[in-house]
């Protein structure tokens, strides 16, 4: 039995090498940060952890994919449109503090079904349990995107070598 090795066939797939992965790991990152997004939005957004009224905090979920030096990084995140984002992910407490009409010269709203006006109003505060529509999403498929990542790494080094 015989090898032959072209030993210049073979620098140059080694030289392509880290191309080859680094391109196929950044575009599975990429489809893992928009399925990330995907879950937050349709799964913890709309029934697990909160359930949606306005759409506002689901529209404003977003993701990126950046090459920082050699690292490839996905993120999802909450844009800053939705101040209300991190107290739901993280839980915390607002201080007492008075309500003032900013456009009109009382508030108006129902209660126990009457309508009532009022120059302020003086809110207690509130205290908001953690719901972490973020981390849990990431703790769900972190398993499954780590072996995405590294099937795709693999691959894409198996096919630079030939």
């Amino acid at each position: 039995m015989s090898v032959t090795l072209d030993a210049e066939a073979l620098s140059a797939a080694l030289d392509r090498l880290p191309l080859q992965v680094s391109a196929a790991v950044e575009a599975k990152v990429a489809a893992a940060a928009a399925e990330l997004q995907r879950h937050v939005i349709d799964d913890k957004l709309h029934g697990q952890m909160l359930n949606a009224r306005t759409g506002r905090l689901a529209s404003a979920v977003e993701r990126k994919v950046e090459v920082k030096g050699g690292s490839i990084v996905g993120e999802i995140f909450v844009n800053d449109s939705v101040p209300y984002a991190a107290i739901l992910e993280h839980g915390g407490s607002t201080a007492p503090h008075d309500i003032v009409p900013d456009k009109a010269k009382a508030l108006a709203f129902a209660v126990g079904g009457k309508h009532v006006f009022a120059r302020m109003v003086h809110h207690p505060g509130s205290h908001f349990p953690a719901r972490p529509y973020l981390t849990s999403a990431l703790n769900d498929e972190t398993d499954e995107i780590a072996a995405a990542l590294k099937s795709a790494a693999i691959t894409a080094a198996q096919e630079a070598i030939g």
